[in-house]
């Protein structure tokens, strides 16, 4: 056994190990535990300073997780590995301290799949870093053949439809997975646009569903937004992601995909329009629409009375003469203003 010094765990209960204090240079990183999926070494990196900011404010309260490597004299990090690094960062530029440090006993499996239940429970994992964690687990267990996904569901401890669901939103275009990532796209959302056929379709969707997010956002009054703190001080990316939809207001929803797929498949079967169908359209605009009001005017003029034939071309040129003389107005005072300011 490594030399270590062992807390009292009388005064300090520890389930399923003992608690030991260590310096960094017994802990090893243990290539078997590396399952970081998704993350981009930027945010990385941001984390890794925010828990190291801290640790040195308010000291290590978790503990990381090792177990004894059995050939060096030293540990290796089973869990807790942004934890080891900002302990890293700690002694960079302030004097080194103790590391508080769990040992328990597993094997190369079991420390795996520690590693792997502790990205699961990582606070800012999302649905497409999930679907990587799952190929993964996959490769690492050697899950082949057509019941690979009840192999890796067993491993996760969740539903065959899970692991199901989760790949389905890798067939997706990168643009739609990152807005899944950033939490633009629900899962629930990203798992309907993964069902649409057609790539061009799930584009077309997809974009149409963010304009109706974006329209509701807009008109919905604005909500204060909060920070949590985990353990450590970092960003609560977990509470965060489970309250996306006051973080992102514009964020899609299923249903805002279902009606943007009734409204795609409308806009695909186009057909001519009717006189009807015109004063309708010009009828339904108005100034809230954020159109000009004399530009909606002159809209609805064209189509209740020049297109009937009420008024004759030369009217409605004059019409618009007088429209664009008004607008070139308000844009001269609005520059004037401007530069007054």
């Amino acid at each position: 056994m490594p030399k270590a010094i062992i807390e009292t765990t009388a005064t300090v209960p520890v389930p399923d190990g003992v608690l030991l204090s260590l310096s960094l240079d017994q802990i090893v990183l243990d290539p078997i535990t590396d399952v970081r999926v998704g993350a981009t070494p930027k945010d990385e990196e941001r984390q890794i300073e925010l828990l190291a900011k801290s640790i040195h404010e308010h000291g290590q309260l978790q503990p990381v997780v090792v177990r004894a490597n059995g050939t060096d004299g030293k540990y290796q990090l089973i869990a807790g590995r942004r934890r080891f690094a900002a302990l890293q960062l700690v002694a960079e530029k302030a004097e080194p301290r103790p590391i508080r440090a769990i040992l328990v006993e597993k094997s190369d499996e079991e420390a795996f799949a520690s590693a792997v239940q502790e990205n699961i429970r990582r606070r800012d994992f999302s649905p497409i870093e999930f679907a990587n964690l799952v190929l993964t687990v996959k490769e690492r267990i050697g899950a082949n053949g057509k019941d690979w996904t009840s192999k890796v569901a067993d491993f996760l401890s969740v539903s065959r439809a899970t692991i199901t669901q989760s790949q389905k939103l890798l067939t997706l275009p990168k643009k739609t997975q990152d807005d899944v990532n950033s939490g633009r796209i629900t899962q629930a959302a990203a798992i309907q646009l993964a069902d649409i056929e057609s790539p061009v379709q799930q584009e077309q969707v997809a974009q149409v569903a963010k304009e109706m997010a974006k329209a509701e956002a807009a008109a919905a009054p604005k909500k204060a937004k909060g920070v949590s703190k985990d353990q450590d001080g970092a960003n609560n990316g977990k509470k965060a992601a489970k309250n996306a939809g006051n973080e992102v207001p514009d964020r899609v929803s299923e249903r805002h995909i279902a009606k943007a797929i009734k409204e795609v498949a409308a806009d695909t079967k186009l057909k001519s329009r009717t006189r009807n169908d015109i004063l309708d359209f010009f009828t339904e605009i108005n100034s809230e629409s954020g159109y000009a009001d004399v530009m909606v005017e002159f809209a609805q003029t064209l189509a209740t009375k020049w297109l009937p034939g009420k008024i004759t071309n030369r009217v409605l040129l004059n019409r618009w003469d007088a429209i664009s003389e008004l607008v070139d107005l308000a844009a001269k005072k609005q520059k004037r203003k401007a530069s007054a300011a």
